[in-house]
């Protein structure tokens, strides 16, 4: 899977397989397009074309220092950069996380390029705070890789400590200094109005 880029926003994005369907892949904090290669990698490559970006901050995309490209309105901007650039449309939408929130922001914004919304571990659109000592255990993360690898394996208890999942654990800890808590802040900061969530009118498919 090669890696490409929109040179304008130094976003870089992976695509697997060169079906009909188009389906973008957003993964959430701490992450990186390599969470998405299973799932990808399960889909019929003649059925489906799967692009895979690394958000802001993460993976081999641009590395920003100021909170603001964190924001969730920046990195829907970004997601739409990279939907025109592909010239996607009738696609499927799927996000996890802060990905979900991305994913279903961009929805509400720009439903007509959507075939379909899949949203994993959604965060509240009525903001999702950090408490102060989490922040605190956030900073820590960036020099402790063994709190930052029980972070990670607290949400995937079924995951063996293999090497596919090492490798995850080097994708967080790999992300620019900045993410740690810049997109815990993003989450605390977003809103989507319920009137603006009541005019979905694609199929979406809630994951917990």
């Amino acid at each position: 899977m090669p890696t490409q880029f929109v040179s304008e926003h130094s976003l870089a994005f992976e695509r697997v397989g060169n079906g009909p369907q188009p389906i973008v892949f957003v993964h959430g904090g701490f992450a990186s397009s390599r969470w998405w290669r299973p799932v990808a990698d399960l889909l019929p490559v003649d059925e489906f074309t799967s692009y895979l970006p690394d958000l802001c901050g993460c993976g081999r995309s641009r590395r920003p220092e100021d909170s603001a490209s964190y924001r969730v309105e920046q990195q829907v901007a970004d997601l739409a950069t990279l939907i025109e650039h592909l010239d996607l449309y009738n696609l499927h939408l799927v996000g996890h996380s802060l990905g979900a929130a991305i994913a279903l922001t961009y929805a509400t914004a720009d439903p007509t390029r959507l075939r379909s919304l899949t949203l994993v571990s959604t965060p509240s659109p009525a903001g999702t705070p950090t408490p102060p000592e989490g922040y605190e255990l956030l900073e820590q993360m960036r020099v402790d890789r063994g709190l930052l690898s029980q972070a990670l394996a607290s949400i995937m208890p079924a995951r063996a400590p293999d090497a596919f999942f090492q490798q995850l654990v080097d994708d967080a800890q790999g992300q620019a200094p900045a993410a740690f808590t810049a997109t815990a802040e993003a989450l605390d900061q977003w809103r989507l109005p319920p009137e603006a969530l009541a005019q979905l009118r694609l199929p979406v498919l809630l994951m917990w």
